[in-house]
């Protein structure tokens, strides 16, 4: 069965908690996976790691962001 973890700081890890679920195959209804559940810690862990990789990144203000994501957006659409 396949497992996949969480990628977090270039690394794949498993919950902080050692929690997990089945994924399961739409049509058998046949777990064919197990997944990393993601929890409080693991997403405090990420956005750490996530902030600490792009501080100037972070230090833009929510509506610098937006523009710079949306700027990004139109030009994907545009090609």
């Amino acid at each position: 069965m396949t497992v996949l973890l969480h990628y977090i700081g270039g690394m794949h890890v498993p919950s902080a908690d050692g929690a997990v679920f089945d994924v399961a195959d739409p049509v058998s209804n046949k777990p064919y996976g197990t997944v990393a559940a993601g929890g409080e810690r693991d997403i405090d862990d990420a956005v750490a790691v996530a902030t600490a990789a792009f501080p100037p990144w972070a230090a833009f203000g929510s509506r610098r962001r937006a523009t710079v994501l949306n700027l990004i957006a139109d030009g994907i659409e545009a090609r």
